[in-house]
């Protein structure tokens, strides 16, 4: 039996929705480049980031629309999704791996595992990174903190296509079964500093 909170409980909490994790920023990233490039442009970088978390709960309202233990709370002007037993906290990661948070009281409570408003639920933060031309969603992780720059541990989604195969083309009728494209689960390490520190 896996103990509350630990790396492996989450695991056995998220893993028939990894699909789905995967599948929202992916889908909120395809949404933000429908918007014209020259309006884009005008993003200031937290424009970006607010047009995208806005795409991304939305689309993990969609996604999610039925899915038994799921469900979303607003409160303190952010979105939390409960899931499971876990309250997922969308949000981008910087070059550090790190989830860009203003430094309120509030994000340094949350970041230390606090969450009053939604007891008995685990706090994740749900991060994902996108390339710098924001055309390709690079990283999917599931963090779980201690304080505002440590991680206790992650697990990251990845997602990965079987190796095609080179087959003949069919002269009539074609009986070859189309492949999806799956996710796995990738353990991290536990007690990671995802700060690295130079020269260690």
């Amino acid at each position: 039996m896996t103990n509350w909170g630990s790396q492996d409980w989450v695991i056995s909490k998220i893993r028939n929705f990894r699909h789905l994790l995967w599948g929202v920023p992916e889908a909120a990233l395809a949404k933000y480049n429908t918007i014209d490039p020259l309006i884009r442009m005008t993003f200031a970088q937290r424009t970006t980031a607010n047009v995208i978390n806005s795409l991304m709960i939305d689309e993990a309202r969609k996604q999610f629309a039925g899915v038994p233990g799921s469900e979303f709370l607003d409160t303190n002007q952010t979105t939390y999704h409960l899931l499971n037993g876990c309250a997922l906290w969308y949000k981008q990661l910087g070059s550090d791996g790190l989830p860009s948070n203003y430094p309120t009281e509030l994000a340094r409570e949350l970041m230390s595992g606090s969450f009053d408003f939604a007891p008995q639920r685990l706090l994740l933060v749900l991060g994902f990174q996108f390339d710098e031309t924001y055309q390709k969603l690079k990283l999917v992780q599931i963090q779980r903190y201690q304080s505002s720059n440590f991680c206790k541990f992650y697990i990251e989604l990845e997602k990965f296509t079987p190796k095609s195969q080179v087959i003949e083309m069919p002269t009539q009728v074609s009986d070859a079964v189309a492949t999806r494209t799956r996710v796995r689960i990738k353990r991290g390490p536990e007690q990671t500093e995802l700060l690295a520190q130079e020269g260690e």
